[in-house]
């Protein structure tokens, strides 16, 4: 059966650490962007957390290589749309609250 595109815009592969922030409890998680579009992101978190559908969260994507430390001004407001666990990692993807212009990566 082939899966529905739920995607409004044209998604790009990319792999980019980030920095994902629970709005509720302020805890950080680590991860990493398999694609990305203008309207959210798929992702993996470093471990299985636990994120759930409609859960309010910010995102921080390290663009560039030597882009390290994000500031807290960095970060995106996004909510949860769907999430499952792979083994160590949950897969998680993410709506903006409002659409991004994608930096281009190097």
């Amino acid at each position: 059966m082939a899966m529905t595109e739920r995607r409004r815009d044209a998604r790009f592969t990319v792999a980019r650490p980030v920095k994902l922030q629970c709005a509720d409890t302020g805890r950080y998680l680590g991860g990493q962007t398999n694609n990305v579009s203008s309207s959210g992101v798929l992702l993996d978190v470093s471990h299985p957390s636990l994120l759930v559908a409609g859960q309010r969260m910010r995102l921080g994507v390290a663009w560039t290589k030597g882009q390290a430390v994000l500031a807290a001004e960095q970060l995106t407001d996004c909510t949860v749309v769907r999430s499952i666990g792979i083994g160590s990692i949950q897969r998680v993807a993410l709506m903006f609250d409002h659409p991004q212009q994608l930096a281009a990566t190097g």
